[in-house]
Formats: C-alpha cells, sequence, structure tokens
C-alpha cells in the first residue's frame, strides 16, 4: 500500500466470507483491501467506483450522497487536486473494471 493512500471505508463486509478491516484507495486509482477470512473459497467481489463512492459517503458524510467522495477526501489530504479528478475516476474505474485490486489478508487458512 502506498504511503499516500487515504482510507474509504472500515469494517464492509463484502461477502459471507470475506470481510474488509480497511479499504484503501491511493491518487493513481489502485485499490487495497485489508481482509480477514479470506482462503481459496472466498472470492472477491467485483468493485465499483459508485460502490466505493457510497462507502465513502457514509464513513466520512454520515451516509449523504456526496459525489466525488473519494477525490475531496483526498483533496482533504493534499494527495490529489482538483484538476486530477477525471484522471483519477478513469484509472479507477479501469482498475476495479479489470479486478485489479492488491489484498492483505490478515488471517490466511
Amino acid at each position: 500500500m502506498r504511503s499516500d493512500s487515504v482510507l474509504v471505508s472500515k469494517n464492509i463486509r463484502l461477502t459471507y466470507k470475506l470481510t474488509a478491516k480497511a479499504i484503501y484507495v491511493s491518487p493513481s486509482g489502485e485499490v487495497t483491501l485489508i481482509v480477514k477470512q479470506f482462503g481459496p473459497n472466498a472470492p472477491v467481489p467485483s468493485l465499483t467506483v459508485e460502490y466505493l463512492e457510497s462507502l465513502c459517503s457514509q464513513f466520512y458524510f454520515g451516509g449523504y450522497n456526496h459525489q466525488n467522495a473519494i477525490a475531496d477526501i483526498m483533496l482533504l489530504n493534499s494527495v490529489l487536486r482538483k484538476r486530477q479528478y477525471d484522471g483519477f475516476y478513469s484509472a479507477l474505474k479501469e482498475n476495479l473494471t479489470n479486478n485489479r485490486m492488491t489484498i492483505i489478508a490478515s488471517d490466511l487458512f
């Protein structure tokens, strides 16, 4: 995980067998999942930008829908500039569409 990644959400049940202890996104659109209960029978579901935006809105904005929630949090943390929003969301969407994510498991079984 990159040092400039921001936390998008914590303790999210992705599937019956898979819980994300934390979800991080970098300014280049890289997604890192820190999971528990991960194993060969726990597939990672397909994630979308809209889903991550929803999680971020719940986590930071009290459940209110907030357009560009992830990029705005990155802007507040000085890791992204407003003019970079389009490129960021394009890269994030491409990574999620192609299921390119880094998964760090705390408990392997």
